[in-house]
């Protein structure tokens, strides 16, 4: 148990992580529980796209915020472009919210391309970054994503510190908050965790 203690206009404000749940058998289940509301849309997803959905992130690590945090998936498709245009059914989203990126793996030595969006629905507590991958890079991804999941104690308890301070005392910029992630990411997995690895096509 970890607890963090900062003053603020006299006022002290304490920031509890509980333990961490045990860790699932695989990604397609978050190590934390999810709202109902969360857990009920999720499923629908899923069962609509005939798909497994793969939770990455802070979802899988000691570092997650139930009521801020976003919900990282991915998910590895035989046809990409057939299940983007499904999801755009779905979540009523335009096509164009689905911005296509590149990504220089640590694990491998290759590029993978992959397209991105949000789902923000607040009034249902729903704040996902998803993204949807050729089903060939599967294992590699899963690979990449658990390196970002097995972090040092030092990495978990920094990212903590950084996402109080940005979410509950409002001390941090929206730009300072993501550097400040960057920058812990980047020294516990080696330096090689940088936008140099990953781009964003607008």
């Amino acid at each position: 148990m970890i607890y963090f203690v900062a003053a603020e206009h006299n006022s002290a404000f304490t920031c509890y992580i509980p333990p961490l749940p045990a860790r699932p058998n695989t990604m397609e289940e978050p190590r934390h529980a999810l709202a109902e509301s969360q857990h009920l849309f999720l499923q629908r997803m899923k069962t609509y796209l005939q798909l497994p959905l793969y939770y990455y992130g802070s979802v899988q690590r000691a570092d997650y915020f139930a009521e801020e945090s976003d919900i990282d998936v991915a998910i590895f498709s035989p046809t990409p472009e057939s299940t983007l245009q499904r999801l755009v059914g779905f979540l009523h989203l335009s096509r164009a919210d689905m911005k296509p990126f590149f990504w220089k793996l640590d694990v491998a030595p290759i590029t993978v391309r992959g397209h991105k969006f949000a789902v923000q629905r607040p009034d249902d507590g729903i704040a996902c970054d998803m993204c949807v991958y050729d089903l060939s890079a599967k294992d590699m991804l899963l690979r990449e994503y658990q390196d970002k999941i097995d972090l040092p104690a030092w990495a978990i308890v920094a990212l903590c510190i950084v996402k109080w301070l940005f979410y509950h005392l409002s001390v941090l910029s929206l730009d300072s908050y993501k550097n400040w992630k960057k920058k812990i990411m980047a020294t516990a997995t080696g330096g090689s965790y940088g936008q140099q690895h990953f781009v964003l096509l607008e």
